[in-house]
């Protein structure tokens, strides 16, 4: 099996200071309640819990993409899914929405009658995916760029599951 990813970029224009490293665990709770309430809209599909091994793995991998003016996927050797969101052009009070709603708004190129992934569905399928029960949100941001980093376990995103782990909507 093949945990397959992709990245999502947002270009917004806006502008704001410099603040790497900090901790966002308000954030993180944010983001959380944006995740859950995307995934209730599914049938079966439970809400996450968040996870503090996987919030201190997301932080410090957001804080490092943040840092190196990176936007890359880590190198999790597939132990956990990932979506990753740049905002470019400053921080944004609802960071978590924007970053949820955009990963979600992929279900729009999604086809129940053919599960599967695709590269312009995979943040979304990876969002809603019903055998994913744990999350953890990292949020940073240099100069006019915030990074938002999603790790989910179990890993979403498996060959052969999707009928079984992306639902259609209540």
């Amino acid at each position: 099996m093949f945990l397959l990813v992709a990245i999502s970029v947002l270009l917004v224009s806006n502008s704001y200071g410099d603040s790497i490293g900090k901790r966002a665990s308000d954030q993180s709770n944010n983001c959380l309640k944006a995740h859950n309430r995307l995934r209730a809209k599914h049938e079966n599909t439970p809400r996450l819990v968040l996870d503090n091994v996987l919030t201190k793995s997301a932080q410090k991998y957001a804080e490092y993409l943040a840092s190196n003016n990176l936007f890359k996927h880590s190198d999790s050797d597939s132990k956990y899914g990932e979506n990753l969101f740049m905002l470019k052009g400053g921080v944004s009070k609802n960071i978590c929405d924007e970053a949820s709603n955009t990963w979600y708004s992929e279900i729009k190129n999604y086809d129940y009658d053919e599960p599967g992934y695709a590269e312009e569905t995979g943040h979304f399928t990876q969002l809603v995916w019903r055998g994913s029960k744990k999350v953890g949100f990292g949020i940073a941001t240099k100069g006019k760029n915030t990074v938002v980093v999603a790790q989910y376990l179990p890993p979403g995103n498996m060959e052969e599951e999707f009928e079984e782990n992306v639902t259609p909507l209540i």
